[in-house]
Parts: structure tokens; sequence; C-alpha cells
């Protein structure tokens, strides 16, 4: 994938990410907002050191994992390469 279309999808998926609604209060809309504060850029999404969604501990993205997976939702999360 050329790094054009690369930064189009991460600008796209940042664009998501920002328009999930969530309640008001609760364990996972507090950690959705820490998610969707942490991704300010498109390339935020994409740098190796700082993976938001990642489930290793210290990611913005592992709170909100446990908080989706102690309020009984199954998280599935599916990687892109291009199209």
């Amino acid at each position: 994938m050329e790094q054009d279309e690369l930064d189009q999808w991460a600008a796209l998926a940042l664009r998501i990410l920002h328009n999930i609604p969530a309640a008001d209060d609760g364990q996972v809309a507090d950690a959705l907002a820490v998610v969707q504060d942490a991704a300010t850029e498109p390339q935020s999404l994409l740098t190796p050191s700082d993976i938001l969604l990642s489930a290793e501990e210290g990611a913005p993205g592992a709170e909100l994992l446990a908080a989706c997976e102690a309020a009984g939702f199954t998280v599935v999360t599916t990687g892109f390469v291009g199209g």
C-alpha cells in the first residue's frame, strides 16, 4: 500500500473513531474517551511505538478492551492492508 493511501485510510479511521457514540458515563464510555483523546491525528493510529488500540498494558486501548470485556462485550478487531 502506498503511503498516501495509508494516510487516507488512517484519516477515515480517525473520523470513525471520533464519531463512535458512547453513553454519558460508565467504564466503557470513559475508556473510549481516553482512546479518542489520544487519537489526535491520523498518524497516531499508525505509530508502532504508541498503537492506540493495542491490548498491551499502558496502551489506551487496553483500558477500553478491559472495560468492554467487563461489560460483557466481545471485542473483535481486523487489520486492513489496503484494497
